[in-house]
């Protein structure tokens, strides 16, 4: 077991994938190029795409909270599965219910993502002025996805004329895009 401090760098993206980690306590922020990707928990793994792809780490992992990982060397663990072939089947059944959980949380989260930046927004915005002091990158960091998809909504909301982009946004239609906020 490793321990982490809240904050402390785990992997960095590029280095090359000599361990996978599990997340026994606490909680591990994962990014890429700077944009945030997942905040895992327990028991999330950490740098399984990597370790058996046998390629160089696709996110950079930094400890969010205090927390204790799992370490497993990758030729521990490709050693344990050469000694225990059935051992591949639970560890590719654990990973598809991984993957597939993540998958629909996703699906539900993007879902409702338009009507929680209408939220947002609103909750933000000056009561007389209409302006959110928040950019693109700061509302993706915090409804956690891509600049590129709250562009998407922003636009769409912007065509609507709910709101004005010149810079920074300001709410020209705080009726509609409450209305954008109830869906």
């Amino acid at each position: 077991m490793q321990h982490f401090a809240a904050r402390q760098l785990i992997v960095r993206e590029g280095e090359p994938s000599d361990a996978l980690y599990i997340i026994a306590t606490g909680s591990v922020l994962v990014t890429s190029r700077d944009v945030r990707l997942a905040l895992l928990e327990w028991p999330a793994p950490i740098g399984d795409l990597g370790v058996f792809a046998d390629r160089p780490r696709t996110a950079t992992a930094i400890a969010e909270t205090d927390c204790t990982l799992l370490r497993i060397a990758t030729p521990d663990l490709l050693g344990a599965f050469e000694l225990t072939p059935e051992a591949w089947r639970g560890i590719a059944l654990w990973f598809a219910e991984f993957a597939y959980a993540k998958a629909v949380d996703e699906k539900v989260r993007t879902h409702d993502l338009r009507a929680q930046l209408a939220r947002l927004l609103l909750a933000r915005a000056d009561p007389t002025t209409g302006a959110v002091p928040l950019t693109q990158i700061e509302l993706a960091e915090i409804l956690a996805v891509q600049r590129s998809t709250i562009q998407r909504h922003l636009d769409a909301f912007r065509v609507a004329g709910l709101i004005a982009k010149a810079g920074r946004v300001a709410i020209l239609d705080r009726e509609g895009l409450t209305r954008e906020g109830l869906l």
